[in-house]
C-alpha cells in the first residue's frame, strides 16, 4: 500500500477520475473535466503525460446471441 500523498496515489485518483463513466459508485467517482477532456495517460519516472481529447460519454449496446439462458442458476 502506498502511502498517502504520494505520486502514486495522486495518480491513481486521476485514473478514477479518467475513468468514472465506468464507476460502480458514482457518487465515489462523478464524471469530472478529466472525465470528458483526457483521452489517454502515460506515466513516466515522476511525470503523467495527458492526451487531450473530447471523450463522449459511452454507450451500452448488446449485439449477438446469448451463450447461455437467461435463466440458468450460477453455483
Amino acid at each position: 500500500m502506498d502511502a498517502p500523498g504520494t505520486f502514486i496515489e495522486y495518480s491513481k485518483g486521476v485514473i478514477d477520475q479518467i475513468n468514472a463513466h465506468h464507476a460502480r459508485d458514482p457518487e465515489r467517482h462523478p464524471v469530472t473535466e478529466l472525465t470528458r477532456t483526457v483521452g489517454g495517460m502515460h506515466v513516466y519516472d515522476s511525470i503523467i503525460v495527458f492526451d487531450k481529447a473530447t471523450v463522449p460519454e459511452p454507450t451500452v449496446r448488446k449485439v449477438g446471441r446469448p451463450s447461455f439462458p437467461d435463466d440458468i442458476t450460477w453455483r
